[in-house]
């Protein structure tokens, strides 16, 4: 008895790794606002590091990667030259890379900005709002949202070369 439920029990744990391993089921949409992966993003108004206004929902038809940055963040600063090549790779095919600065006054934000060389929008998010719009709660964090709207994929920490391609494909 206790050997066919030991046999039963693995014919169970080998039935769900097989069913993991399998192909991904296909992603829902929910017509619902909410930082999360297979809805609509939710919309928001910043303004630049050169005081002009950003509003996402101006970008629908275009996809784009808001990422959630900070000058002071380790990981923010390795990932920042990938997301500037991604960006000049694929701004022809309409890609928009938006910057949200986490809390910093426009002077250490525009002087990092032009000392990296980095060429996309930075909004800045003086008063944390739309960081906790968005559930952040580690820099840095990213959101791929389509151009439709929907966020299709996410990434909290930072990102190499390859994850940010293969997020980006997702949207592209």
């Amino acid at each position: 008895m206790k050997r066919g439920l030991f046999f039963a029990g693995i014919l169970i744990l080998l039935s769900l790794v097989l069913a993991a391993c399998g192909e991904e089921a296909p992603q829902t949409l929910v017509r619902e606002y909410a930082p999360r992966i297979g809805y609509l993003a939710p919309d928001f108004e910043l303004k630049d590091d050169h005081g002009s206004p950003v509003k996402l929902s101006d970008y629908k038809g275009k996809p784009v990667l808001i990422n959630f940055w900070a000058t002071w963040c380790p990981p923010c600063r390795a990932e920042m030259p990938e997301i500037e090549a991604a960006y000049r790779k694929y701004q022809s095919q309409g890609l928009v890379v938006l910057g949200i600065d986490a809390r910093e006054d426009i002077p250490t934000v525009s002087k990092y900005v032009a000392d990296g060389g980095y060429s996309w929008t930075m909004p800045m998010d003086y008063n944390g709002e739309i960081i906790a719009t968005y559930g952040v709660a580690a820099f840095p964090t990213s959101f791929f949202v389509d151009r439709d709207g929907f966020i299709r994929a996410t990434q909290v920490g930072g990102m190499d070369k390859r994850g940010l391609e293969d997020r980006l494909t997702k949207i592209l």
